[in-house]
């Protein structure tokens, strides 16, 4: 609930012609990464870092290619101003950085602290990436480098980790949110016991079943693992993206095979690593295991093991590289077509109509009326005050621009 990336979206939040930079800004990373591969020459597809970067972006296009629902979501999340599709692309951004540092050593320098800033705003993205940190810490111990941050990066990325924990501060009163153990009793805040709920709940909800008949039942999704049959057969199992690189790994089955065969197999450290950053990473995605939660960990793991594979039958293949770079451009000229209909939309001006002739005024306070609108219905996007929750009664005013909104004590 609090994220780095909200902050840097809201310098942004601003009209030109109509239009609110905002939902722009998020396309960056995403240049960024095709930019970084389109720059590749044949010769550096030799190199895993290079594999890695090309099946990433190949696993996320042909997701994107076969989602029945316009471009699944992933892509449909382009001009949304979220934060879990931004946290994957800085996760995989963060891995990239971190294998091409152990294949070369011009640019030292840069690349370190590339890595450094990206695995720490992935994590002030999204908490639950924090494991990426492991990579710069790492290449770090491991290599040795003669290499001192400067003071004006340590200033950077000390005033981003200070924003960050002060913003958590002020909405949650948690320097952390939503660890209980690290937050205090203030006017603003919730409860220490409100947080826990808060957080059961999420990990509750996330390890139901879609049909998310038992998300409040904590005995069946937290206190025992009955939860995980299901949740395996009806969630995991039909989980597109999941499937993919289940079939990834599949893949690079022979491919080891034959590495095995010509002794060609070896295992590096630095591979060992990413997949102790992933280890970890699926443990504390296994907390609360939305797919949309885990993305990059799980892209990430179909894309290093494939890479991996390849890589270690390097000479085999060398005369088809020169052709892989191409299925990439393949897979962006099907998706340009997939929405070749959706260019006529550009211009169009989209109305949300929603009924809420349903929704009830349960109270006024200082002249605002609060709505409800109805068991297990959505609030959408109404325009005035909307509560899922009609049983508590806040408090609302006005101050300065801003609406404060507090429980009555």
């Amino acid at each position: 609930m609090n994220s780095i990336w909200h902050s840097l979206l809201s310098i942004f939040n601003f009209e030109i012609n109509k239009f609110n930079l905002i939902y722009l800004i998020n396309i960056i990373p995403y240049a960024l990464l095709l930019n970084e591969l389109t720059l590749k020459s044949n010769r550096d597809f030799k190199r895993i870092s290079s594999l890695f970067l090309l099946f990433s972006i190949l696993i996320i296009l042909f997701f994107s290619l076969i989602h029945p629902f316009i471009n699944g979501i992933i892509i449909n999340h382009l001009g949304s101003p979220e934060v879990d599709m931004m946290a994957m692309i800085f996760f995989i951004i963060s891995g990239y950085l971190y294998l091409r540092l152990h294949e070369e050593q011009k640019n030292l320098n840069i690349n370190i602290i590339l890595l450094i800033s990206s695995s720490l705003f992935c994590l002030l993205v999204k908490i639950s990436y924090m494991t990426v940190i492991i990579f710069p810490v790492f290449f770090y111990l491991y290599s040795k480098p003669k290499f001192i941050l400067s003071r004006l990066l340590l200033i950077i990325l000390s005033l981003l980790i200070f924003i960050w924990v002060l913003r958590s501060y002020f909405i949650s009163g948690c320097l952390v949110f939503p660890v209980a153990s690290t937050c205090y009793k203030l006017s603003w805040s919730l409860s220490y016991d409100e947080v826990v709920y808060f957080s059961n709940l999420v990990k509750s909800f996330a390890r139901d079943t879609p049909d998310r008949l038992k998300f409040n039942d904590f005995e069946f999704t937290l206190n025992s693992f009955q939860w995980l049959s299901p949740w395996f057969n009806q969630y995991f199992l039909k989980t597109g993206i999941i499937k993919i690189n289940l079939l990834m790994l599949i893949l690079s089955l022979p491919f080891i095979l034959v590495a095995k065969i010509n002794k060609t197999f070896k295992v590096y450290n630095f591979f060992l690593i990413f997949i102790l950053v992933l280890f970890f990473g699926f443990f504390l995605w296994m907390q609360a295991p939305e797919v949309r939660f885990g993305h990059g960990y799980i892209i990430s793991l179909g894309s290093i093991i494939f890479s991996y594979s390849l890589f270690m039958n390097i000479d085999l293949l060398n005369k088809y590289l020169k052709y892989i770079k191409y299925i990439f451009f393949l897979f962006l000229l099907l998706l340009f077509t997939k929405n070749i209909n959706n260019l006529n939309k550009f211009n169009e001006n989209y109305l949300r109509n929603f009924d809420y002739n349903n929704f009830t005024k349960i109270y006024e306070v200082n002249s605002f009326e609060v709505f409800y609108p109805g068991d297990g219905q959505n609030c959408k996007f109404f325009q005035g005050f909307c509560t899922y929750n009609n049983k508590i009664r806040l408090n609302i005013h006005k101050k300065n621009g801003y609406f404060f909104i507090t429980k009555n004590s």
